[in-house]
């Protein structure tokens, strides 16, 4: 979708008077269009809001609040705070200690693109892989940064059960002001003029307001094969001028609209209570299918895509041509919207089962059960009285210090036996619903209950393998949840970066040529360890010569030769290595290709948890060589620089040959890497090994 934000050549008018609102003036054609769209997203809104077994007979916005409630810990208080209420904040807790272990793994997406014959170009796949992720820094620019999005997306699934994200394609551009000579102090006079710069041209991509968003068919699983999907939103009048009210000069130089139907807009409207109204609104404008307050403006998205259809409400007024094609805003002509349940109901049903729904019940048992104890005690300490003196006496009477005249202590009767607590079996019933609790969740250890001093490396090792088990079906889905983000963003990328941004003329080749994008991309190259990898689309790949690309990988940077001498390479200098991939972007646009996503969850490369594994494989490893296998040395210093994030080359000198090692020992090969070789075992903070 396409989203075109102070476009240039715009003038605002944020200044003017709201015109007079006058009503669309449909065809009868328009006014049955408009009729059959309103009808199927009222039926498709009144279809999710009824109540549902599946939602324990509560409407989808009842279960939503009720679940932001519980994972938040709100605190409900009762009126002049006569009752306790007790909130044991349990499902907080686990929620985010859940969420901690799912950012423990590199759960990053990777694009594998294939050609018409099924032949998959790894050049390709790595280039676009890392288009998508450096669009996700970029977005940053204009919105929240990806990792604060993925943190939200994944709490939001753990919540809900069923999260909706979108991708946009946004065009944004901010007013400049430039004065015509230089400010005086006086007021009178003063002239300057607009300049609109582009601040920002890319993707992005957001989490969907779940009650905002209305699937056409709630008995259909999943969004594909949805007949269509619309979603609301609410802004302000102001607002939404600014994106659809802006003006420029035609070509006989007047100003006009945009958006030419935003003048019909209404800044009031009349919500649609059900099907039978239809017929006796006018269908103009004025309409909308929740409360709008005062000065407010409801957006509606609808996307059709099996009929290929796309349109654009503002409290009721059709924004876009009747029938316009979904195929001109979405890349794909697909929704540019997915969805990810972290627990299926059924197959027959759309939403999912949140981790909230496992343990809500038992929770609010629990809670009642903390806040019955704290009652007790408190009444064991500080029981209620009958008072039979005939005089009133205030709860301040009975406080600790307090004096009161004229009152016999014998009129005051404590109701109920004192010194009476809480009891060894109430305690045991709360340890018993605490560990139900767990049971339906994750351990205590998951939260840091159960940690002890002294853990090893093989205990932490083995501890978190455990916690990945319990979650592994929470893990699955946060997977296939960036698998979907992944999806989307490529999309995205394919049919929109690789457009020219200029050109400029080739001197070496004396040609006119067309300028992209291009990219810079730290990582982890293949055997050469951290290094940078640069993404640059040309016309065509077949001007790059090998000898070109090595050139610039090796000698990027690099003085040039002097006095006779040759020119050094990167490697030489100690420079972190390049690597250069290069896009022809001429057989991009002409090639049919078949793009996948996948997601590993995997550790991260540098975490504790990857090290904690590389000293067990080197474990494994000594006592193989025990037996006398002889190990590849030079993969495993790979490996080594792999994990720690190093160059080879700086860590390790040339490779020595086994029986050499062993000879210069007197011995065989039996315990080359534990006399031989360096230290690969530093200590990681946090593990006794």
């Amino acid at each position: 979708m396409w989203y075109n934000i102070n476009m240039p050549d715009a003038k605002s008018n944020l200044l003017e008077k709201t015109p007079i609102v006058e009503p669309v003036k449909y065809t009868n054609e328009e006014s049955s269009y408009v009729g059959q769209i309103l009808h199927r997203i009222l039926q498709a809104k009144m279809d999710r809001d009824q109540p549902r077994s599946e939602f324990n007979g509560k409407t989808y916005l009842q279960q939503f609040r009720n679940n932001e409630e519980i994972a938040n810990t709100t605190v409900i208080t009762t009126p002049e705070n006569k009752d306790l209420a007790v909130y044991s904040g349990t499902v907080e807790q686990k929620l985010l200690a859940i969420l901690a272990e799912i950012n423990r793994l590199n759960l990053t997406g990777e694009t594998r693109v294939f050609d018409k014959d099924d032949n998959e170009l790894q050049e390709l796949s790595i280039a676009i892989t890392d288009i998508v992720h450096k669009t996700e820094e970029i977005e940053e620019e204009v919105s929240l940064g990806n990792q604060e999005k993925k943190l939200m997306r994944q709490l939001e699934l753990l919540k809900q059960g069923t999260v909706f994200i979108q991708d946009n394609w946004v065009k944004k551009w901010h007013s400049r002001k430039v004065l015509k000579g230089k400010f005086s102090g006086k007021v009178s006079g003063v002239e300057w003029e607009t300049k609109l710069e582009k601040v920002f041209d890319g993707p992005v991509r957001d989490i969907l307001y779940g009650p905002g968003v209305y699937l056409g068919n709630i008995r259909q699983f999943g969004v594909k094969g949805q007949p269509f999907i619309f979603t609301t939103k609410m802004t302000s009048y102001q607002e939404a001028k600014t994106r659809y009210g802006m003006k420029k000069k035609n070509t006989e130089g007047k100003e006009e609209y945009l958006w030419e139907r935003w003048e019909n807009v209404p800044q009031k409207l009349v919500p649609l209570v059900d099907l039978e109204t239809i017929p006796t609104m006018n269908l103009g404008g004025g309409w909308g299918i929740t409360d709008v307050e005062a000065d407010q403006v409801q957006e509606i998205h609808y996307q059709d895509e099996i009929n290929d259809e796309y349109q654009i409400f503002l409290n009721g007024v059709p924004m876009l041509p009747l029938g316009f094609p979904l195929s001109a805003i979405t890349p794909s002509g697909m929704f540019n919207i997915e969805m990810q349940v972290l627990q299926v109901i059924n197959p027959f049903f759309t939403y999912g089962r949140s981790f909230i729904a496992k343990t809500e019940q038992l929770t609010k048992l629990l809670d009642e059960m903390i806040r019955l104890l704290i009652l007790k005690t408190r009444k064991s300490i500080h029981p209620p009285y009958a008072n039979i003196s005939g005089k009133v006496i205030s709860e301040k009477s009975l406080m600790p210090g307090a004096i009161s005249m004229g009152i016999d202590p014998g009129a005051l009767v404590a109701i109920g036996a004192e010194g009476q607590g809480a009891t060894a079996s109430e305690y045991q019933m709360l340890k018993e619903l605490r560990d139900s609790v767990d049971r339906v969740t994750i351990s205590p250890q998951f939260t840091g209950e159960a940690g002890k001093s002294g853990t090893t490396a093989t205990e932490v090792v083995t501890l978190q393998q455990q916690a990945q088990k319990t979650i592994s079906l929470i893990i699955f889905a946060m997977g296939l949840l960036e698998k979907k983000c992944q999806w989307l963003r490529t999309n995205y990328v394919i049919a929109n970066y690789f457009e020219p941004v200029g050109t400029k003329v080739d001197e070496m080749r004396d040609k006119l040529v067309s300028t992209y994008r291009t990219l810079s991309m730290k990582t982890t190259l293949p055997d050469r360890g951290a290094g940078v990898r640069k993404i640059i689309p040309i016309d065509n790949k077949d001007d790059m010569t090998a000898e070109d690309i090595y050139n610039q990988e090796a000698y990027e940077g690099t003085p040039e030769a002097y006095d006779g001498h040759r020119r050094r390479t990167r490697e030489e200098l100690g420079m972190e290595p390049l690597q250069y991939l290069y896009i022809g972007v001429d057989i991009l646009k002409n090639c049919k290709y078949i793009f996948f996503t996948e997601v590993e969850a995997k550790p991260r490369d540098t975490s504790v948890n990857a090290k904690l594994m590389f000293r067990e494989e080197l474990r494994d490893i000594q006592a193989m060589m025990n037996m006398g296998s002889v190990p590849n040395m030079e993969e495993l210093e790979k490996s080594y620089a792999t994990v720690w994030n190093k160059r080879k080359e700086k860590l390790f000198g040339k490779p020595r040959d086994m029986a050499e090692m062993a000879a210069e020992k007197g011995q065989g090969g039996a315990n080359v890497l534990n006399d031989n070789s360096p230290n690969l075992q530093p200590e990681i903070e946090g593990a006794v090994v």
